[in-house]
Order: C-alpha cells, then structure tokens, then sequence
C-alpha cells in the first residue's frame, strides 16, 4: 500500500508522526508498544496482516511519541500523555466516526480514548490486551520493573 508520512502536534507541543493508507471507512491503530509504522515491513507476516486489514479501509498508524518518526526527544512519557497522541492525530484528521483497533498496550489507551469519545469510535476492536495492568502483572512485579527503569534512568 502507498503510504505518506504526515505530522501534527499535541496539546502539549509534542510533534508526533502517522501515515493513512488505503480509502474507505477509517480504521485508527492505536499505537502498539514502542514500535514504528515505519518499520512494519521488517515483519512481513504484520505487515501482510495489516495489508489485509487495510483493504477497503482507511488505514490509519502513528507512532508513540519518544518513539519512530515522531519527536524522540520528550519529557513526559506518561499514561495520559500518550493519549494525547492519539487525540492528536483524530484532530489532524477531522475524523467524525471511525473504528478504534487497540492491540497489545496500546488496548487500555484505545479503551480509554473510546470511553471519553464515545461519539467518534463507531467500533473498539480489541487483540492481544487488557484494560488494566494489574489484570496482567501483580503489583510486586510492576515495583520490580519501576525500579529497573528507575535505576536504568539513573534515578530520574
């Protein structure tokens, strides 16, 4: 599929990166993890997946800011900025109604982007995640990785 890279910019002036491809009623991806649109063709099976979901679609991606072709460099990497993320690129598009797909962590931010956008996501489509972190990992667990990122962000 023909893709062209686009930018738009957050409430909170962070520049952030997606690309639509294909034609039809809009499908959003809500950002997955820490991985590129850009870099989908390094998986072929995904971007095959992709290729085939996309069809007669409006294919919609962007990447996470910090992450991809968006602006690397930012100072808030939290829950609810990272929501903005995705706000800002429905804006970018002057989206009326659309389908929302939320698949691995992006699932409780396309979970929560739909419970405070109810008229805008027409379908919330769910793979491979959960609404709640603790539904996936005990609390001692997540002390344990906060921790690791804490002393690998030298105290910060």
């Amino acid at each position: 599929m023909e893709r062209e890279v686009r930018y738009c910019t957050t409430e909170d002036g962070v520049r952030i990166a997606y690309c639509v491809t294909g034609e039809g009623p809009p499908l959003v991806i809500s950002a997955p993890f820490i991985q590129s649109f850009s870099l989908n063709h390094v998986v072929p099976e995904f971007e095959g997946m992709l290729n085939r979901v996309g069809q007669g679609r409006q294919l919609v991606q962007y990447d996470m800011r910090g992450t991809g072709l968006s602006q690397r460099e930012v100072g808030d990497l939290s829950y609810a900025a990272t929501l903005l993320d995705l706000e800002a690129v429905v804006r970018a598009l002057r989206l009326k109604r659309f389908s929302l797909w939320g698949m691995t962590i992006g699932g409780p931010r396309a979970i929560e982007y739909a419970v405070r956008h109810p008229r805008l996501v027409g379908r919330l489509i769910l793979t491979g995640t959960f609404a709640r972190l603790l539904d996936v990992f005990s609390r001692e667990t997540l002390k344990g990785l906060c921790s690791i990122v804490t002393r690998q962000l030298g105290g910060r």
